[in-house]
C-alpha cells in the first residue's frame, strides 16, 4: 500500500464579529476564519490543538485512490478548553485520537483511540473520547438507504466487537471501565449530554462545509 499522506488546515470558527473592531465602511464577517492551507504530516507525528483542524487522508486501496476527510476538535463544554490530541498512523491510513473528537467522512474512514478501533465503509462517523474510560463511536445516516456500515472492536479484546448499519443515527460506547462495549444505541433516546455533543459537532461540520 502506498504510504498515505495527510493534509490539514486550521479552521478558526468564530461566531460573530466584535463591535467597534472595524470602520463602519469595512465589511463585517459573521464567521471570520483563518486557514493554513496544506501541511504534510509524518508518520506518528502528534497533533495538539485547541482549534478545530480540518484534515484529509489520501491513500490507495487495491491500487485505487481513496481518501477521507476529518475534523479534529477539543472536548466541548469544558473550561478552560483542553487540548485535542491526535496522531497520524501508518502503514494503515488511520488517525488515532487520545483526547477530543474526530469527525470522519469518505472512503474507508478509520480511527483508533486508546480503547477502540473503528472503521466504516463509505460513510460518516464520529469518534469521541469523553474520558479515559468512556469512548464513543457514532455512525450517522447520510443516505436514503442507510446501507453504510461501521465496525468497532476493543483493542484489548478484539473478540468484543459491534457492527451495525446507518439506518438511523446510532452509537456504541465503552462500558465497565472501558472493558466492554454497549450494543448500538439510538441517538434520539440517548442522555442529553450525548445529544448535545452530537448537535455541537454537527454545527461545527456545517460551519466547516464538510460533507
Amino acid at each position: 500500500m502506498t504510504q498515505p499522506v495527510v493534509r490539514f488546515a486550521i479552521v478558526l470558527l468564530v461566531c460573530g464579529a466584535a463591535a467597534g473592531c472595524a470602520p463602519s465602511s469595512a465589511p463585517v464577517f459573521t464567521q471570520p476564519r483563518a486557514n493554513i492551507v496544506s501541511t504534510l504530516l509524518r508518520k506518528d507525528e502528534p497533533i495538539v490543538t485547541r482549534h478545530i483542524l480540518k484534515l484529509r487522508v489520501s491513500f490507495k486501496a487495491n491500487g485505487l485512490p481513496c481518501s477521507f476527510d476529518a475534523l479534529l476538535g477539543p472536548r466541548p463544554f469544558v473550561f478552560p478548553v483542553p487540548d485535542a490530541i491526535a496522531t497520524y498512523l501508518n502503514t494503515q491510513p488511520r488517525l488515532s485520537v487520545s483526547d477530543g473528537w474526530l469527525y470522519l467522512s469518505g472512503d474507508w474512514p478509520t480511527a483508533v483511540t486508546d480503547l477502540v478501533f473503528a472503521g466504516a465503509h463509505g460513510t460518516t462517523m464520529i469518534v469521541q473520547v469523553e474520558s479515559s474510560t468512556v469512548h464513543r463511536v457514532f455512525l450517522l445516516r447520510k443516505s436514503l438507504t442507510g446501507s453504510e456500515s461501521c465496525k468497532v472492536h476493543l483493542l484489548a479484546n478484539p473478540s468484543i466487537a459491534r457492527e451495525w448499519r446507518a439506518d438511523r443515527d446510532r452509537y456504541v460506547e465503552t462500558t465497565s471501565g472501558g472493558t466492554d462495549l454497549s450494543q448500538p444505541l439510538p441517538v434520539d433516546s440517548a442522555p442529553q449530554a450525548v445529544q448535545d455533543f452530537l448537535n455541537y459537532v454537527k454545527s461545527v461540520v456545517e460551519d466547516a462545509h464538510m460533507p
